[in-house]
């Protein structure tokens, strides 16, 4: 017992540090029922790791396409923004992480248009989300993440 107690107090002490901070730039691939173009955006997550094989990150990202109304001189923009938390199990523990991840949460998805004769619609929905990514981390506290992700989410 007193070896059991002494291995969880180490692992522990392991995984016990800071939180680290990971942003990046996203690429939007929007589903062909917007009828919107694809599109780029941004996202910050702050993570921790759990255990040797687990993080979690909370985070938020926000993306915009151009909104496709078929209507010569009409256009918009598609916007979404994301808020969730991700569960990610980890390959690596070195300075580049491969990882899996799948979370859930929050998203805004928005519509506006440039003429005034067509309304503007938003919507905002729970979210779930998996994919592969990977992390490089210059330090224990920093680092820049890329991921593939698929997002489901109500937008309209």
């Amino acid at each position: 017992a007193l070896g059991l107690a002494a291995f969880s107090a180490t692992a522990e002490d392991m995984y016990g540090g800071a939180w680290y901070a990971v942003p990046g730039v996203s690429y939007m691939d929007t589903d062909s029922d917007l009828e919107a173009d694809n599109g780029g955006g941004g996202f910050i997550r702050l993570g921790k790791e759990l255990s040797e094989k687990w993080d979690i990150q909370i985070g938020a990202g926000h993306a915009r396409a151009s909104e496709d109304t078929g209507i010569p001189g009409v256009g918009g923009k598609y916007k979404q923004t994301l808020i969730g938390v991700d569960a990610l199990y980890m390959f690596s523990r070195d300075k580049f992480r491969p990882f899996l991840l799948a979370g859930l949460g929050a998203a805004r998805n928005k519509v506006d248009y440039s003429n005034l004769s067509l309304d503007d619609d938003s919507k905002t929905s729970l979210m779930a989300n998996v994919g592969l990514g990977l992390q490089y981390l210059f330090s224990d506290n920093f680092g820049l993440q890329a991921d593939l992700r698929h997002v489901w989410s109500k937008a309209e």
